[in-house]
């Protein structure tokens, strides 16, 4: 089985500026975006693994070698409309999953 590519977001250390040495370090790895979001300084990055937690370890142990240690992890908090977006399905479909009242004819996506 391949691994999968998963999008991760973690609250860093602040940084001295856009040309902190850091995150190049963290590039040489990883694709990352950094940004500032309601006084955090936030790391969004792309890591592989067998499942999210494998992908968030692996992202967690890079980020701390550059000298960038996730203080934690920051939710990508979406509603119901947006799953059906981007599932392309409707937000009562993504209600069924939520109950888990799907059926086979509309099954929940896997990833």
């Amino acid at each position: 089985m391949s691994p999968t590519e998963f999008e991760l977001i973690f609250v860093i250390p602040d940084l001295t500026g856009p040309g902190d040495d850091r995150i190049a370090l963290v590039e040489e790895h990883l694709d990352v975006v950094v940004e500032s979001h309601s006084g955090l300084t936030l790391a969004t990055v792309t890591a592989e693994g067998a499942d999210a937690v494998i992908a968030a370890r692996t992202a967690a142990a890079v980020l701390s070698a550059c000298g960038l240690p996730p203080v934690r992890s920051y939710p990508d908090m979406v509603t119901r409309q947006d799953i059906a977006d981007r599932a392309e399905v409707s937000r009562q479909a993504v209600g069924n999953w939520v109950r888990g009242e799907r059926v086979q004819s509309d099954p929940s996506p896997r990833r």
